[in-house]
């Protein structure tokens, strides 16, 4: 594909909704059918990915990538990556630094990106509308790709894991 790296047929760039729907996915997983391997790489991931979490408590659209101008704070995988952070704690899969992690991921979206419309209905800002690789012209893997697809509000790929997050936030 041409977004592989010829070497290692590796993507140059990984983006941040992907890394959390890879959390989300393994956390339910996990919690369908315990598996120690399951288990395992979804704490991986999750202690690799808190590495990545701004002071704020906000995950960059591309989270490894803090040096390119333009790199903003996307909140669909911000909450994917809270409510994978929030269920591996609950299954016993990671402790309350995760979990805590989690929290203060969700907290930010409440507190920096959710407003009120005129009408009063909330508005979930900074989703990427959508991002791939292959297929359509421009989908090369790049970080110029991702950072340039439309950051759109309220779209459901924000809000589902949303929802999910805070069913999660109501767990004990």
């Amino acid at each position: 594909m041409n977004w592989a790296d010829s070497r290692t047929g590796l993507s140059h760039e990984f983006w941040l909704r992907a890394m959390g729907w890879l959390c989300a996915a393994l956390a339910d997983i996990y919690e369908l059918s315990p598996c120690d391997e399951t288990g395992e790489q979804l704490s991986q991931l999750l202690d690799a990915l808190s590495g990545c979490q701004m002071d704020n408590g906000m995950f960059r659209q591309l989270p490894a990538r803090n040096d390119i101008e333009g790199n903003y704070c996307e909140t669909s995988g911000t909450l994917l990556y809270a409510y994978g952070a929030l269920k591996s704690s609950r299954l016993g899969i990671t402790g309350s630094e995760i979990r805590r992690s989690g929290e203060k991921a969700f907290t930010a979206v409440n507190d920096g990106f959710i407003s009120m419309s005129d009408s009063g209905t909330p508005v979930l800002h900074n989703v990427c509308l959508m991002a791939g690789l292959g297929g359509a012209a421009g989908r090369d893997g790049s970080a110029q790709y991702y950072l340039s697809e439309p950051k759109v509000e309220n779209d459901a790929k924000g809000i589902a894991p949303y929802l999910m997050a805070y069913a999660e936030m109501l767990k004990p």
